[in-house]
């Protein structure tokens, strides 16, 4: 994105690539070598989750700063949320799209969700099992929704959304809750600008175009950790690689300050561009001075280089 508005002076060097399935290939890893001039270390984003692939990403011929495996369950909308509730994770009534065709559904009001990391592409909101089988169907003739995607139909909570960003240290054996941020989600916050009258017939969506920072009360912050905690000590019990470095619980705070996760990032999410540069504030009770998430990767490389652990950090 940079690269495309003038601003590649700010890294080094850009390989520029007409499709993201082009790094599944080992000869595109040889090139990154070649132009990098050394080793390299590969951070994970949301891009690898939605384009490359779980399949492509298991296989992939470069380190990973991360889990692989985690980034595999983050890509299923069903393993997500069953990983979560291992975890004892407070997350919404979830049913996957078979169960609602031949069990049927309460009435009451759902979210359904494609799997992947869409940014809310394609969310729709259903009050029944027959609005949930209008709105897959309008997915499909759109274009939206693949032959083998999962669709999951999931409680909508009413709140107030909240992603919390964490970084789990290997180097130095801490979680460190990192960051709140707000996702900007169109047309669903336009939708507030309208008078009642107008908004009532307009269909909402959530295709996130933008992030917003926000500092929680401070009494929320014990439950974040908790659940970070928590989540962390489930990737470690159930994954072969555990986890390392970012990650990000997904969730809305309701009237009652319970804090309800509904989705997870199991890598750097783009939340975390709201503090880039200057840091954020919840970094300096962990640093004495604010830090932002690509400050905090390096560092732990640098760390795990220092101390002859590199191993340890990457997959």
């Amino acid at each position: 994105a940079f690269y495309s508005i003038g601003l590649g002076k700010i890294v080094d060097r850009l390989i520029v690539v007409d499709s993201f399935k082009e790094i599944c290939r080992r000869s595109f890893w040889d090139r990154v070598r070649s132009v990098a001039g050394g080793d390299i270390v590969v951070v994970p984003h949301g891009s690898f989750v939605e384009y490359v692939g779980p399949e492509c990403f298991r296989e992939l011929d470069a380190p990973i700063l991360g889990s692989r495996e985690l980034v595999e369950v983050e890509a299923s909308q069903v393993r997500k949320m069953r990983f979560l509730a291992e975890a004892g994770i407070p997350t919404p009534k979830t049913y996957v799209l078979e169960e609602v065709l031949e069990r049927g559904l309460e009435d009451g009001l759902y979210i359904v969700k494609l799997s992947g990391a869409k940014g809310g592409r394609g969310y729709f909101l259903a009050r029944n099992r027959r609005e949930v089988v209008e709105g897959v169907e309008r997915l499909r003739r759109q274009g939206l929704l693949r032959e083998g995607v999962e669709v999951v139909v999931q409680e909508y909570l009413v709140g107030v959304p909240m992603y919390v960003h964490y970084f789990y240290s290997r180097v130095r054996e801490r979680l460190e809750l990192f960051g709140l941020d707000i996702r900007y989600e169109s047309n669903v916050d336009g939708l507030r600008r309208l008078p009642p009258a107008y908004a009532a017939g307009v269909e909402p969506s959530f295709t996130v175009v933008g992030n917003i920072p926000v500092v929680a009360r401070e009494s929320l912050l014990p439950k974040f950790y908790e659940y970070g905690l928590k989540f962390v000590k489930a990737a470690q019990r159930l994954l072969r690689d555990g986890i390392v470095g970012p990650f990000s619980l997904e969730g809305v705070v309701n009237d009652r300050l319970e804090y309800i996760v509904f989705e997870f990032s199991g890598r750097i999410v783009a939340g975390t561009n709201v503090y880039a540069w200057h840091g954020s504030p919840l970094t300096v009770l962990w640093w004495g001075e604010p830090m932002d998430m690509g400050r905090r990767i390096a560092l732990e490389v640098r760390e795990a280089w220092e101390q002859g652990i590199l191993d340890k950090i990457l997959s």
